[in-house]
Parts: structure tokens; sequence; C-alpha cells
């Protein structure tokens, strides 16, 4: 991932690795995930009116895990309706690092660590659609989420004696969630997921999206 604000450029290069499980009861469906990697962050200052950059990188590890329970409940002709609750918790630590690049006016970062927890509830409205070859599900989905642990993180910057406190994004306790997606699911093992879903609280906004390709064997 790449992050540009100003003049100052971040590339994020995480490795992780995941075990996940899944269980059907019903109309139930039960999923829970583990995971832990390294955290590697390397960052670009420019100062153009000097003819300086300053680089640095910065290297941490992460470990979270999540569990989500659905249920389904079917209305006819291809219509269901759904509602789900998770939670997950993930822990992320960065180490301190140094510019170079800049003389005196390099930056030192201090060391950052964040714990969050997060809940989820909400409902979710679609149709499966059969076509000739494959099923196609629009859906979309409405619901809330809950922050706690380090919900406004601080770290430390400097430049030679002097430190600053810097504040990251802030989360808020509860929100308001919004979802839509499609599912496609051919007769083989293929399957694409596009979702778009935005959170909305005091002070927060968030809208992303994702596209998932999978092959199920």
């Amino acid at each position: 991932t790449t992050t540009t604000q100003g003049n100052t450029r971040v590339d994020g290069r995480p490795k992780a690795a995941f075990v996940y499980a899944i269980a059907n009861y019903g109309r139930v469906r039960a999923a829970v995930s583990l995971g832990a990697g390294r955290l590697r962050a390397d960052s670009t200052r420019l100062l153009p009116s000097l003819g300086l950059a300053a680089g640095a990188r910065s290297t941490g590890s992460f470990i979270g895990f999540a569990a989500r329970v659905d249920s389904r409940y079917g209305l006819g002709h291809g219509l269901f309706f759904e509602t789900y609750a998770s939670t997950s918790y993930l822990h992320s630590h960065y180490g301190s690092t140094t510019e170079s690049g800049a003389g005196l006016l390099d930056i030192t970062y201090g060391a950052f660590d964040q714990t969050l927890w997060r809940g989820s509830t909400g409902v979710r409205l679609g149709r499966s659609i059969a076509l000739r070859a494959s099923t196609l599900t629009p859906w979309v989905q409405v619901g809330g989420e809950s922050f706690s642990g380090d919900r406004n993180p601080l770290s430390t910057e400097m430049i030679g004696a002097q430190a600053m406190p810097v504040n990251g994004t802030a989360l808020p306790g509860g929100a308001w969630t919004a979802a839509a997606g499609l599912d496609w699911q051919g007769h083989g093992p293929w399957r694409l997921k596009l979702a778009w879903l935005g959170v909305h609280g005091h002070h927060y906004h968030s809208d992303g999206g994702t596209v998932l390709l999978q092959y199920v064997w």
C-alpha cells in the first residue's frame, strides 16, 4: 500500500500468514481466523526548497484474530435475509527509526504500539439469480460497529533535541456501516466477489472497496 500526504510518501509492505476455519450448521455459518506477520514501511520526505530527500525504514509485527457468525433466512424467489455478528482483535508494533539524507533536519520516529478490539452487527438483504452457467447474487447491508482499545494512537517525532507528539487517525467509539456488493459463482471452482463498505461515525468517515477472486476445490 502507498500513502501520500504533502511531500511525504509511505510504502507499506506487510508479509503475513493466516489460518481459518468455517463451519455450517443448517442456516448458521461460523468462521474464525488467526493471523500474524511482519510489517515494513519505507518513507520518503522531500524538502524541495533545500533540494533534499530524507528516507527511513521502519519494521514491526502484528497478530490478530477474527470471528463471525451469520444466519440466513430464505424469503422465496431467490431472496434472502441475513443477520451477522463479528468481533476482531489486532495488536501491531513498529520499532523506532531515524531518517537519513537531510542532515540536521532528519526526523527520528519513536516506537509505536496499538491494540484494537472491534465488534459489529447488522443485517443483509440479497437475491440469488440463477444463470445458465453461474449464480449472481447482488446484496445490500447496514449495521453498526464499536471500537475499543487504543482508538487515538500517539507516537513521537524528534528533530535534534525537540520532541513532538503526533496523533494518528482517531477511531470513534461507535459508527454506522453501509455496504453493497455483487457475488458471482460459476458452476466450476471460480468465484468473484465485489464489495463497497462505508463506515461513518463522529468526525470519522471511511469508504473502501474489495475485489476478491477465488478458486475453490
